[in-house]
């Protein structure tokens, strides 16, 4: 704003100083050709045509400083809108962010709540045959381990123990390899130890 007053102002006086130098031109013509029957009129302008001149640029040079500061107080009242918009969209985003969060952490719990039931429902239906087995064993309906397949069922005992070791490392090194499946890993190991 400050430059383009200032660049005004030296187009004024550089006019002004053309038509000063038009005039003293003019006047030195029509001194001239004085006696020649000429006009000074029809020569160029006169003393009042650059005052009226001069009025007319004052009068433009007024009018772009009101355009000028219409322009700064709608500059000034759209940069206010965009800060507003900017906080509101801030605000927004902070919402957004914890609303993420919130079904992030609702998730999670449901994924918790959902393995807790998975892992009580084999736990009852494991107990609920064991169960069944002891009774079956309290009522003599059946032999608990013949007297003929007791060395085969501590060998097969002993294999499955080996076997869910080798399961329970399997696990342990898939959890060092893949860090990213850590927690389901977790929840694998924590059924194999049931």
């Amino acid at each position: 704003m400050k430059l383009r007053h200032e660049t005004l102002e030296r187009d004024q006086e550089r006019m002004v100083k053309e038509m000063e130098r038009a005039i003293y031109k003019r006047e030195a013509l029509s001194l001239k050709y004085r006696g020649s029957g000429k006009k000074a009129e029809d020569q160029g302008l006169t003393q009042h045509g650059l005052v009226k001149q001069t009025s007319k640029l004052k009068a433009a040079i007024k009018k772009m400083w009101k355009e000028t500061a219409g322009y700064e107080a709608a500059i000034k009242e759209k940069n206010g809108e965009m800060e507003a918009v900017g906080g509101a969209l801030e605000d927004a985003s902070g919402r957004y962010g914890k609303l993420e969060e919130d079904a992030n952490e609702l998730q999670n719990t449901i994924n918790d709540s959902l393995y807790e039931k998975q892992r009580n429902i084999d736990r009852l239906a494991k107990v609920t045959a064991l169960n069944r087995r002891y009774r079956a064993v309290l009522d003599a309906e059946e032999d608990p381990v013949p007297e003929a397949m007791a060395a085969t069922a501590k060998e097969e005992a002993r294999v499955a123990v080996e076997q869910l070791d080798t399961v329970r490392g399997l696990i342990n090194t898939l959890r060092v390899d893949f860090p990213h499946l850590d927690e389901v890993l977790t929840r694998v190991a924590h059924l194999a130890d049931e």
